[in-house]
């Protein structure tokens, strides 16, 4: 194989098809993970700096970030290149270089940053300049990233398809009559970022459309990252994540992060966890049900491949009504406590969703001296198309509560009865962490998403991934196969859940996932 593409190099060259050439190298440059692009670079016995680096990645999102519908604003390209000639200007005089060296980035729309606007999806956001950069992209800048655009996403990140009216609703790169879920997944698959950052709430913000779009996305533990500086959705479920190429990618991103690595890439994985011994639980109800044909097919080719690596699977039962209370007594069911973990979450959200995004955007005006009241805020909200759409579905799941105080209550309850059903199922059974399919079905086209006026498909999509949130786990969601044939394969996806706080053996466990299932394949001419 590898004197073949010796040979049609060669050839190529001879020929004097240099354009061709070019393009081969591109795309291979573009394919590294962050710990393989900075060995490249790095050596010096390749012709490569972190100026042209950066170029390809730039030139990239020019070619293609347009048709994919995927940023609400691309900025200029002189701060990155000079930010890589000065990384290059260092390299060669020997100082010392930052974790993330010159990763190109995008950022969700709903993270402050010093220049442009931050709209959060809203149209009537579309003005609103935040000037300064929020902690978590001071973060990402300080500690090498090199930040290139701001990624669409729906009305405050509420919609799992994606779609958005104003700002347009991003494309999926693998066949772009589809839904992505969002613009921050698209980037990262499109290949023209090397990672991207957000705030994943119910789902929708970046787990969902990583599983969309074939990339990872990891939500740590709430607070691990900063929310502060960005418009939030659901303050009590929001966890400042990752999207990138791969978990060794998401791996060092966090560590650059937090503070916890501050050596170049390349230097700063760990050893591999082995795999063989690892206990995984699969949940039943509800999690494995109604699964598109092609999903179901590629989580079970996945999990016996798993097990042929000596992964052992149990089938554990989640019942939240039955998880024992502080006081030892079951909880019970009531109208959010359900005998499933995904009939509770469903409850769960009901109560919280419209209520916290509402207040949320009212603190955050509140909070940087607009003295705007809910009333106004919550009526400018419920304005938006898809949001408008979304509240009828909302109040009618809420029906079931009498007053506010009662909805509160019940949240709290049922938020508690699902966390103690799921970390007392894993104990049973011994298991390091939960596994489910992070989306049960294949992405919808953008036709199918507009007309979803019931929110069925919204549901649909996020019915898995709100589980972890509103049970406050970390997971990561991974590519494990493709559905489909030929130009059409569209990524499959599984999920790893562990409690809060277990973070880092999460990622290493999803690495180790990971490392044993088929290599997810790029868009076609990506």
């Amino acid at each position: 194989r590898a004197r073949s593409l010796v040979a049609q190099v060669l050839r190529m060259a001879a020929s004097g098809d240099g354009g061709e050439l070019h393009g081969m190298y591109e795309r291979k440059l573009r394919a590294l993970t962050l710990a393989a692009a900075a060995k490249r670079v790095l050596d010096p016995k390749l012709d490569t700096t972190w100026e042209r680096y950066i170029t390809v990645y730039l030139s990239h999102r020019d070619a293609v970030a347009t048709d994919l519908a995927c940023l609400v604003s691309s900025y200029d390209q002189e701060a990155p290149l000079a930010a890589a000639r000065a990384l290059d200007a260092k390299q060669a005089d020997g100082g010392a270089l930052p974790p993330l060296l010159a990763a190109p980035f995008v950022i969700a729309d709903n993270l402050e940053t010093s220049v442009g606007v931050t709209s959060a999806g809203l149209s009537f956001l579309d003005e609103w300049e935040a000037g300064v950069d929020g902690p978590l992209v001071e973060a990402a800048q300080a500690a090498g990233g090199l930040l290139i655009g701001k990624a669409v996403l729906s009305e405050l990140s509420f919609a799992t398809t994606g779609v958005n009216p104003t700002f347009g609703t991003p494309r999926n790169p693998h066949v772009r009559s589809l839904i992505a879920g969002g613009g921050v997944a698209s980037a990262v698959a499109a290949r023209f970022a090397t990672f991207g950052l957000g705030i994943d709430g119910r789902g929708a913000g970046l787990r969902v459309p990583a599983a969309l779009c074939g990339v990872v996305a990891f939500r740590p533990t709430i607070g691990r990252l900063p929310t502060t500086g960005s418009i939030a959705v659901s303050p009590t479920r929001d966890s400042a994540g990752i999207v990138a190429r791969s978990v060794g990618d998401a791996y060092l991103i966090d560590a650059a992060l937090t503070g916890s690595a501050t050596a170049p890439a390349h230097e700063a994985l760990p050893d591999m966890k082995p795999l063989a011994g690892i206990t995984l639980a699969k949940p039943t109800g509800g999690f494995w049900d109604d699964l598109d044909e092609g999903v179901a097919a590629e989580t079970a080719r996945a999990i016996a491949t798993l097990e042929s690596k000596g992964v052992t699977f149990v089938d554990v039962d989640v019942d939240p009504s039955a998880a024992k209370g502080p006081g030892g007594e079951p909880f019970g069911e009531s109208a959010s406590v359900a005998t499933t973990a995904i009939a509770t979450s469903r409850a769960i959200g009901a109560a919280l969703d419209g209520r916290e995004a509402v207040t949320a955007v009212s603190e955050y005006f509140w909070e940087r001296g607009a003295r705007t009241s809910v009333l106004d805020i919550a009526a400018a909200v419920l304005a938006e198309p898809t949001l408008s759409r979304l509240h009828a579905q909302l109040r009618s799941d809420r029906s079931g509560f009498a007053s506010l105080a009662e909805s509160l209550d019940a949240t709290v309850r049922g938020r508690e009865a699902l966390r103690v059903s799921l970390a007392a199922a894993m104990a049973d059974a011994g298991a390091v962490a939960m596994v489910w399919p992070a989306v049960s079905r294949l992405p919808c086209t953008l036709a199918e998403a507009e007309a979803d006026e019931g929110g069925e498909l919204d549901a649909a999509f996020g019915r898995n991934a709100s589980v972890a949130a509103n049970a406050g786990m970390c997971s990561v969601v991974l590519p494990c196969g493709a559905a489909g044939a030929g130009a059409a394969r569209l990524p499959v996806a599984l999920e790893l859940a562990m409690p809060a706080g277990s973070d880092e053996e999460l990622l290493a466990v999803a690495r180790a996932v990971e490392a044993a299932l088929p290599a997810p394949q790029a868009p076609r001419g990506l």
